[in-house]
């Protein structure tokens, strides 16, 4: 059976680099991995990820269909970390900086992103972005 790269573009395969993570059978060692399998969640549709691992505190207002609907109308097509500030294993913070590419209704679309990590009891969670 052959590797399928990862969507995170980590030059890893699929099955070694997010999808231990997106199934729940690792958790994320630093806020930049977390951040990578969340990208690889959106890529997949894996929602169920997408909530797991946003923030106890921010969760209740994320709106869960809003997400279904956006996972299933965007096609990820790369992920460019542009800067990583903290969030290594043994930090309870870190930013990530990021620009996730994709396609809607056939036009190239941008999320530029500066995202805050929380790491709880060893988890690491998305907590928000600017």
């Amino acid at each position: 059976m052959e590797s399928t790269a990862c969507y995170c573009g980590s030059k890893k395969s699929f099955e070694e680099c997010c999808q231990p993570l997106i199934e729940f059978q690792q958790k994320a060692e630093t806020a930049e991995q977390l951040m990578r399998s969340r990208y690889t969640a959106f890529a997949t549709k894996t929602v169920d990820y997408l909530v797991e691992t946003h923030h106890p505190k921010t969760r209740v207002n994320l709106d869960i269909h809003d997400l279904f609907l956006f996972c299933g109308q965007a096609k990820f097509t790369k992920l460019k970390v542009k800067k990583t500030k903290k969030g290594q294993a043994t930090d309870q913070n870190g930013r990530v900086k990021f620009e996730a590419f994709f396609t809607m209704d056939g036009k190239q679309e941008v999320i530029a992103e500066d995202s805050y990590f929380e790491r709880i009891d060893g988890q690491w969670y998305y907590m928000d972005a600017r």
